[in-house]
């Protein structure tokens, strides 16, 4: 049973190809290193994320893409929206366009990391 500490995971990406590889990753990582981490939502849809952290209280770690293309607010919204509610939390962008990090600094939701994609 995992300890009352847990980090919680949660992975966003518009992307279904992308977000399957991410949360392959994520699971054999905590597996293999037996972290105290679940992951708790992988999804497209930035309102799910909300919507559990608006509700269940604790410390995430949130792989971000940056631009979600068909939802209604991108990465950036995201993650301000989030530190409202985790304000703790680790922020990881995952994205094409590093060029947009300066928009983190605009809506300051301190970013721990980026991770650039590859192209294809």
């Amino acid at each position: 049973m995992r300890g009352n500490r847990m980090i919680r995971v949660f992975i966003c990406e518009d992307n279904e190809i992308q977000r399957k590889t991410y949360k392959k990753v994520v699971e054999n990582t905590i597996d293999i290193e037996n972290l105290d981490m679940q992951l708790v939502i992988d999804t497209e849809k930035p309102e799910e994320i909300i919507e559990y952290v608006k509700t269940n209280k604790g410390i995430g770690l949130y792989f971000l893409d940056i631009e979600l293309e068909g939802q209604k607010m991108d990465g950036i919204r995201l993650a301000a929206e989030i530190r409202k509610y985790d304000p703790l939390g680790f922020i990881v962008f995952i994205t094409s366009h590093v060029e947009m990090s300066h928009l983190t600094f605009k809506y300051r939701v301190e970013a721990m990391d980026y991770i650039e994609k590859y192209k294809f």
